[in-house]
């Protein structure tokens, strides 16, 4: 395949301009949870306000591992592309701080699938030597929770829209050698909007309810012919928001006054080997870590930071110069704070206009 041609499929436009591949609200499973912790209050003295359990997630809507090979490229020319792309989750247990099995559940069974659309255009716009393209991306997921009696029910808000993300981005060009492409790199601000479904009396949301900046760094290296290295590096900070949802504590919206979720950071990462100019392979997977503590009315809640490692294997294949899939299967290798047991599955297809 042509250098262009690679720049143009492989490098991102069809598969890694997807800024905002998980579309779960995985947070909330966990948020959920640590209201089953809590011993019911009521709203009388002020001073319970502390007794309200670490219900401030992250937003379930991350790209956690959704991006992976060529990530660092994009079209450095004015172009436009459109993606689809579906995700599933499934989970049978849950896990805390300590990484052991949450109990209180029976034959837990946790089933999110999801899919989202995104357009994706660059500009002729020059920013610092690099190309400015703007992209937005709605989702529409579904979470279904069972478990079996006396286990405990979560109750969920069905199918619907989650958050919804505006983003701008500097593709920069990348840097040739002996007439082939050895590094590229691409920054991002996404704004996540909380313009997803909520409801304030469901266990399990769509939309996050509170306002995300999450800039990022990917970058992909060619250290050899064939051979890939990519890494997607990301940050992500939560706004203040008035808004709590659960079914589980009684009048906790009396007791609740604000809240933030605490900052987090993490890395999708690429090992890949192209078998041919259409065909690659490789090792796929991401890390997560929440970087300081969850807030309700003013006050820090220790031990409820989330952390994940999952890798699985991914494949990457160009139909023609216009379209080209990616697939990848995530496996839990740790899990703190968070959802566990089963496997994340990502089917991504795109066209260039």
């Amino acid at each position: 395949m042509l250098i262009e041609h690679r720049h143009r499929i492989l490098g991102g436009p069809l598969l890694m301009r997807i800024a905002r591949a998980g579309i779960l609200p995985i947070g909330l499973l966990i948020a959920a949870f640590s209201a089953l912790q809590a011993t019911p209050v009521r709203a009388q003295p002020s001073q319970q306000r502390a007794q309200i359990p670490d219900l401030m997630k992250l937003p379930g809507i991350l790209n956690l591992g959704a991006t992976t090979f060529r990530d660092g490229f994009l079209p450095t020319n004015p172009d436009c592309a459109y993606f689809q792309y579906l995700r599933r989750n499934a989970w049978n247990k849950l896990h805390d701080k300590d990484g052991h099995v949450v109990p209180g559940f029976k034959n837990l069974e946790i089933i999110a699938p999801g899919e989202a659309s995104q357009l994706a255009c660059t500009t002729s716009i020059k920013v610092f030597g690099g190309s400015l393209g703007f992209h937005t991306i709605i989702p529409v997921a579904e979470v279904r929770s069972t478990s079996d009696p006396p286990g405990i029910v979560l109750q969920d808000n069905g199918l619907g829209f989650g958050d919804i993300f505006l983003a701008a981005y500097v593709q920069m060009p990348p840097v040739m050698r002996d007439g082939r492409p050895i590094y590229s790199q691409r920054f991002e601000l996404t704004f996540i909007s909380p313009a997803g479904k909520f409801d304030s009396t469901k266990d399990l949301n769509l939309g996050a309810g509170y306002w995300s900046i999450n800039p990022y760094w990917a970058a992909t290296w060619f250290p050899a012919p064939k051979w890939e290295i990519t890494w997607r590096a990301h940050y992500l900070y939560n706004f203040e928001t008035n808004k709590i949802a659960t079914s589980l504590i009684p009048n906790v919206r009396q007791l609740f006054r604000d809240g933030q979720a605490g900052q987090a950071a993490w890395v999708n990462f690429t090992l890949g080997y192209a078998l041919s100019d259409k065909f690659s392979v490789g090792l796929t997977g991401y890390y997560l870590r929440q970087l300081t503590d969850d807030k309700l009315n003013g006050q820090s809640y220790s031990g409820g930071k989330e952390e994940a490692l999952y890798m699985g294997p991914g494949i990457h294949y160009d139909f023609n110069q216009q379209n080209a899939a990616n697939i990848n299967v995530y496996f839990p290798v740790e899990d703190r704070n968070r959802p566990s047991g089963g496997f994340q599955l990502n089917l991504v297809y795109g066209h260039i206009f």
